[in-house]
């Protein structure tokens, strides 16, 4: 077991926050991994929504960090819920791809330069991008269902905002793989757009800011979407399906620790009455939210509407 390293502040934004995340080093591995976030979820009063799009991404053979919890205590107080999350470094990839040495970009630039991500981004951005191409630098279907995983988790902070989005290509010459991280501005949270939960899948990855939006308006690839979207429509949203006992065993097991953390409330007003009213109540200010069991039910019926089952 690992009994040295350090602790550091994590996150952009969110370092600024009065409810801190943070960035464990281990001297030795621990766990399989060397490096570990502990995130604040200050955004999500629940502190279960990326647990549930990891889930799901898990589920359709899609590379996700590990979570977890953990209570945390500094000095032997109670400091509040924390999400444990695996970082998407060398250990992972070595986990998922069985090389750490590949070529891992985002949808900006890569680590370490790569003509073959280069090529890849030039076809994407272009509406006349060449499929074909395209499919010889990256993981089309992989692609196509971690677009619907965003779209069926209501999650605006990935693909459709061209954020979080991750690619890695264990050798020179294979396909990129394309993966999400940060996975918690789902399940119908958003700062301004209500309804996330109505709106339209097949439209979800037509913003000009999206990683290869083309590729779900190919008639072809459309076909391939479609069924990536009735699967986790039928496997997880479906009425009492997993997405609603997942929801439901992760606000029981919380519970003792959810009402008792005070400093997830200094940020965005998440005070444990919020968090016991996560999974059935809407919320409207500070932060735009609906209940996690009204997204689920009414993801389930407008996403089967507008795929036209």
């Amino acid at each position: 077991m690992a009994n040295n390293g350090t602790i550091q502040k994590s996150g952009a934004a969110s370092s600024s926050f009065a409810k801190k995340s943070f960035r464990f080093k281990f001297t030795d591995e621990f766990m399989g991994v060397k490096t570990m976030k502990l995130k604040g979820a200050e955004f999500d009063s629940s502190f279960i929504r990326e647990a549930m799009s990891i889930a799901v991404a898990r589920s359709m053979g899609i590379p996700v960090g590990r979570s977890g919890y953990a209570a945390l205590y500094i000095n032997d107080m109670f400091r509040g819920v924390y999400i444990l999350l695996e970082d998407i470094k060398k250990p992972f990839f070595k986990s998922r791809f069985g090389t750490k040495d590949g070529a891992y970009c985002d949808g900006l630039g890569c680590e370490h330069t790569s003509l073959d991500f280069l090529k890849l981004r030039q076809e994407c951005v272009l509406q006349s991008g060449n499929r074909s191409r395209i499919n010889e630098l990256m993981d089309v279907d992989m692609y196509l269902k971690s677009v619907a995983v965003d779209a069926m988790t209501g999650n605006w902070d990935g693909w459709k905002n061209n954020n979080n989005i991750a690619f890695y290509q264990p050798k020179a010459n294979e396909k990129f793989t394309p993966f999400r991280f940060d996975l918690d501005a789902s399940w119908g949270f958003d700062f301004a757009q209500p309804q996330q939960s109505s709106i339209d899948v097949l439209q979800y990855s037509s913003n000009w800011r999206t990683f290869c939006s083309h590729l779900t308006q190919d008639a072809t690839l459309r076909a391939t979407y479609i069924r990536h979207i009735q699967h986790i429509a039928d496997t997880w949203l479906a009425p009492k399906g997993p997405a609603v006992v997942f929801a439901t065993e992760l606000h029981q097991m919380l519970l003792p620790f959810g009402v008792q953390d005070n400093w997830h409330a200094l940020d965005f007003d998440h005070t444990p009455k919020a968090f016991l009213e996560s999974l059935n109540v809407d919320v409207s200010e500070p932060v735009v939210t609906e209940a996690i069991m009204n997204f689920i039910s009414t993801r389930y019926t407008t996403a089967l509407q507008q795929i036209g089952v």
